[in-house]
């Protein structure tokens, strides 16, 4: 029977039912017919797939079935009526765009285009122009579909009064004068036309066509569709969430605006008759109520079939209220307490959860333990039968990955699939690829180019290994290459053209390092030679060559403007010169040259030959490459993650809702002042926001067992309460009012940290399944045991431990935990190198200026030394640039040189000399060469103030010169800026020595309570200042512990390793602190000079 039939069900269940019973009637008609494919026309892959698998499980089989999307549909159509659909590809996106690009320079100096002609007023690279095409063209096409009146009138030579009426009808008139009747309007108009005429044209259509699943359908197909059905049965399976006729009901906010314009003193309220209905389909469902209207007018055969929930739970009661067009309403009474509550219940039974966590991760991770406890609970669910839907699932997939992804033994991976989505996250090399691509804006800071060599197809494609890349990092790093190509770059960016810290003055260093030493200060031709390059690094040297060089050209082939076909060839060269010839990734570079490949196409249909620039054809990459992929497969047995998007209907067993925040649901879109549809709407517009009201609605209706929602409810800094999204809001509002459950059961609130201990308690409502987190909660409620390293003292070091060199001695007064952990346990610690650094010096840090005064003292002279070391150091890129480099560097240098003099006075015209030491004590030998050996003094110099350790290492010294007697030596000096000390006094030496190496030796066994900082600090307030025991200990305690603006002794990695949070300042510390302090200040002093 030839028709339109309309299926109207709440469940789909009901309408795949009535579908799959069509569809396994035998065909009738003639061959050709039969044997053609059904045809079910949806709007979604998900849809698709559920479609597919349920018609296999009813009839036992799904085949011979085409699922088309509904343009598509049509598309077909029009080309098995014989309409020119030869160039439709012109009126889509972005083709359509680009045609605008080229058409609006031609028309924006005529009247109308006043506003259009002040926004690209200041438009240098073309890139608002590209912009504005392109929002035009969505708009445009938007028309063809909802507006298609207007389209037909502009082609009139007619419009509206409205200004934006005019400057559109001109550019459409502009844009069909090669290209007439090729839009959508136009062909849906023709094909209307073909279809009513009924002059025999063979659409090969089959013995009847389904439309399924779908929440709303615009007029311009639905009439399509209804043309159809005077040739064949047209089916429509609409699932509709109440069997009551509600398409005018009205929600409270609607009620009030309709009341406030017609109520006067002559009518009431009740006479305008309007109807809540169910207020949360009032409230969600203006979608549905808007289609509603738009079926109606169809006036099809409609067959209703529902089936109102029972209820069984709470989740089935508001099921069976939004069918059944019930409102439920509590309310208190004085004298009985409760009335007009249509069903009271004890509390949530679970069917309907609402969780509030801290963070998208923790809202995964609560969601994951909340799976597993179903799963347990149910053995019969399956999770394939679990829906995740979140606002953008982008946000989440790094959490789903780490947390579903995770298989441990306590904690198995589940298996899961995530769709929608975009290239540029799926595919790392698509997001490699823009990154490249980024270069043209970009100075090529340091870090930028090594975050490049962090792709792994780049990588592959310039034989770069990891070790590789940390040489590089090192080279980098020591060269201080910053940011630059070369100094001509900076020029470009309108800075000053110094060559420090670029990438050319860093590779040519490298580069002469390579081929000759320089020792850090030989200098030829005016480049000083790196010199850590040496033997096979040169072939890693040859392929940091190879990478910038094809960096920089690419660089320099970005910033020069282009036509479209002449990009697309350069864009492919890029993407074969970074990544090609790596066989794993070949299909997403396929993927990358299709999209590449549009811009070609565009060219060819738009015959657009305008030079563009880079920023233009970046931003129209980065819009392909990151629209979602909405063909991913869903139903393959998993559990689903998806982003939420319209005509996601699929029924589950459990459907989770993610990031119902109320700044991100339900979601805004906000349309230029000149898009007419927004400017004058009509039933039957699509709105973003009551796309996604729907979308919760059906949701709402479509899970069978449980509905999950998670929101991030508390602030992760103060855990202050965040509301959650208007629906959700509203939901809750409605099961407080209409079942009596108390707000505050309504929600459950997690905890910041997954490892809390509320999640282990037996009295909790809050668990988890994972054995990590259990552990750690436990550790937080157990005594706070210091992790013990050291349980026992080492065994005894072997004799060769007591023939020491002399700076052995005085390392490990330096640091004794450090030198036991490295010359015992042969444990090192990494230092932690600093960051690349991309931008310019301003200033030195004091270690900086440590160095580089050092460097000036030893020079000598300073008449001598400006020129030679400003020029060194410019060479090496550790001074600002420019004069302010010269100004710090002059600052320095003034420094240095009083320092200098300082020197000279000492020395005099002496010469310093080594002397080699060699003493047997208690079994232990002290030996080593003593450097700054003057005739009558030994001479230590320290551009820096004075350290408890370079006292010790001094002190040491000058114990085996006075103890010695191969020396002449009767007193030793130590220089630092900020005083001299003199040592004189002949202390007894041996007694010295022998307390030394007897801390030295139980130092060996254990992590020896001395710290040179803070015993220097508590020594010489106790013996220098006259402190008390008390003060002194505080003034230790503050070397130690450091401030905001002082880094503290414990901060030191061996510190941390062995004695974690303790502060090991006790009674030992004070006996060791004056055990090596004490003797040397009996026997120095401070002088003056």
């Amino acid at each position: 029977m030839k028709g339109l039939i309309v299926h109207t069900s709440n469940r789909l269940e009901i309408l795949i039912e009535q579908l799959a019973g069509i569809l396994s009637a035998v065909p009738s008609g003639r061959m050709p017919v039969a044997v053609r494919p059904d045809i079910v026309v949806v709007q979604s892959k998900g849809m698709e797939r559920w479609i597919s698998l349920e018609l296999a499980r009813i009839n036992g089989i799904s085949a011979n079935c085409r699922f088309p999307f509904p343009n598509t549909f049509l598309h077909e159509l029009c080309d098995n009526a014989g309409l020119d659909v030869t160039d439709t590809a012109f009126f889509r996106t972005p083709t359509l765009g680009f045609a605008i690009m080229k058409a609006l320079p031609e028309l924006i100096d005529r009247p109308g285009f006043e506003m259009v002609r002040r926004y690209l007023a200041d438009d240098p690279n073309q890139l608002k122009l590209y912009q504005f095409s392109q929002k035009t063209a969505d708009i445009i096409d938007q028309y063809t579909v909802f507006r298609p009146d207007f389209i037909a009138s502009w082609e009139k030579n007619r419009g509206g009064s409205d200004p934006h009426h005019q400057w559109q009808g001109m550019l459409w008139r502009w844009l069909t004068e090669k290209n007439r009747g090729r839009d959508r309007a136009s062909l849906r108009a023709q094909l209307l036309a073909s279809i009513r005429n009924n002059n025999g044209t063979d659409y090969r259509l089959p013995g009847h066509i389904s439309v399924f699943g779908l929440s709303h359908l615009p007029m311009f197909h639905l009439e399509v569709f209804q043309a159809l059905s005077a040739l064949v049965p047209v089916h429509l399976y609409v699932l509709n969430p109440c069997r009551e006729y509600w398409a005018d009901i009205v929600n409270p906010a609607e009620e009030k605006k309709i009341s406030a314009a017609y109520t006067s003193s002559e009518n009431r309220d009740s006479d305008l008759y309007l109807e809540s209905g169910n207020r949360l389909l009032a409230s969600f469902g203006a979608l549905g109520r808007d289609f509603q209207h738009l079926v109606a007018e169809l006036d099809g055969h409609v067959i209703e079939k529902f089936d109102a929930p029972g209820a069984g739970t709470l989740l089935s009661s508001i099921q069976a209220d939004i069918c059944t067009l019930t409102d439920r309403e509590y309310a208190a009474d004085s004298a009985t307490g409760i009335e007009n509550c249509g069903r009271q219940t004890s509390g949530p039974d679970g069917s309907v959860q609402i969780h509030s966590c801290h963070s998208p991760m923790r809202e995964v991770e609560v969601l994951y333990d909340q799976l597993l406890n179903m799963f347990e609970n149910d053995p019969s669910l399956e999770p394939g039968e679990v829906m995740v839907l979140a606002p953008s699932i982008e946000i989440y997939t790094p959490f789903i990955q780490a947390v579903f992804g995770t298989d441990t033994e306590n904690s198995p991976a589940l298996p899961f699939s995530i769709a929608d989505r975009s290239p540029v996250n799926k595919s790392p090399v698509a997001n490699q690829y823009l990154r490249l691509l980024g270069i043209k804006e970009s100075r090529l800071g340091a870090s930028e180019i090594l975050g490049l060599l962090e792709s792994e197809g780049i990588r592959n494609r310039f034989e770069f290994t990891d070790a590789d890349v940390d040489k590089i990092t090192r080279w980098i790093r020591e060269t201080n290459i910053r940011w630059g190509v070369d100094k001509a770059h900076r020029k470009k960016l309108g800075l000053p053209g110094f060559s420090e810290n670029t990438w050319a003055s860093g590779l040519e260093r490298m580069m002469l390092g390579y081929a000759l030493p320089g020792d850090n200060r030989r200098m030829f031709a005016g480049i000083l030679p790196y010199d850590n390059i040496e033997g096979k690094e040169g072939l890693v040297l040859g392929k940091l060559m190879s990478f910038m060089t094809s960096v920089t050209d690419l660089k320099k082939k970005l910033e020069t403007p282009a036509t479209l076909n002449a990009w697309c060839d350069r864009l492919n060269q890029a993407l074969d010169a970074f990544f090609g010839g790596d066989l794993s990734i070949e299909n997403d570079c396929q993927f990358i040259r299709a999209v590449v490949s549009i811009l070609s196409e565009v060219e060819e249909k738009t015959d657009l030959h305008l030079e563009m620039d880079f920023q233009v054809i970046h931003h129209f990459l980065s819009h392909q490459l990151t629209i979602g992929d909405t063909g991913s497969v869903f139903f393959s047995g998993r559990i689903n993650f998806c982003s939420m998007l319209p005509m996601r209907s699929i029924p589950a067993r459990i459907i989770c809702a993610l990031g119902m925040n109320h700044d991100a649901f339900p979601r805004e879109s906000h349309a230029p002042s000149f898009d007419l549809i927004t400017a004058y709407p009509r039933r039957g517009d699509r709105s973003r926001r009551n796309d996604d009201k729907y979308l919760f609605l059906e949701m709402l209706i479509s899970a069978r067992d449980k509905l999950y929602i998670s929101f991030i409810g508390q602030n992760h800094q103060d855990n202050t309460k965040i509301p959650p999204s208007g629906p959700v809001s509203e939901l809750m509002d409605y099961i407080v009012q209409g079942y009596a459950i108390n707000a505050d059961r309504m929600i459950t609130y997690h905890r910041l940290q997954a490892f809390s201990p509320d999640y282990f308690k037996e009295t909790s409502s809050l668990f988890s399944y994972s054995a990590e987190n259990c552990m750690a909660g436990r550790k937080l409620t157990m005594p706070k045991d210091r992790p013990v390293f050291f349980h026992k003292p080492l065994p005894e070091p072997s004799v060769e431990n007591k023939i020491l060199d002399l700076h052995a001695l005085a390392s490990f007064f330096g640091n004794p935990t450090r030198f036991l952990c490295e010359n015992r346990l042969g444990l090192y610690l990494p230092n932690g190198e600093a960051a690349i650094e991309d931008k310019e010096r301003f200033n030195l840090d004091g270690l900086e200026k440590y160095m580089l005064g050092g460097e000036l003292v030893d020079a000598g002279s300073p008449d001598n030394r400006f020129d030679k070391i400003l020029t060194l150091q410019r060479a090496r890129g550790t001074l600002p640039m420019g004069t302010m480099g010269e100004v710090v560097y002059a600052d320095l240098s003034v420094d240095a040189g009083l320092f200098h003099e300082k020197i000279s006075k000492m020395v005099g015209e002496g010469t310093p000399e080594s002397t080699m030491v060699d003493i047997l004590i208690n079994e232990f030998q002290i030996y080593g060469r003593i450097q700054n050996v003057y005739p009558s003094a030994l001479i230590n110099v320290r551009y820096g103030n004075t350290r408890g350790i370079d006292l010790v290492r001094t002190f040491i010294q000058h114990l085996c010169l006075t103890g010695g007697s191969a020396t002449t030596v009767s007193c030793s000096y130590l220089l630092c800026k900020d005083a001299v000390w003199r040592f004189e006094n002949h202390p007894p030496v041996e007694n010295i020595l022998i307390a030394y190496l007897k801390l030295y030796w139980e130092g060996l066994h254990h992590p020896l309570h001395f710290f040179p900082v803070a015993g220097y600090a508590y020594t010489r307030a106790l013996r220098t200042n006259g402190m008390t025991r008390e003060d002194s200990m505080k003034k230790a305690l503050q070397a130690w512990a450091g401030s905001d603006w002082q880094r503290g002794e414990s901060d030191d990695l061996y510190y941390q390793k062995c004695f974690a949070d303790e502060v090991p300042l006790d009674e030992v510390f004070e006996s060791n602190a004056l055990c090596v302090f004490e003797p040397i200040f009996d026997c120095c002093s401070e002088v003056r000079l």
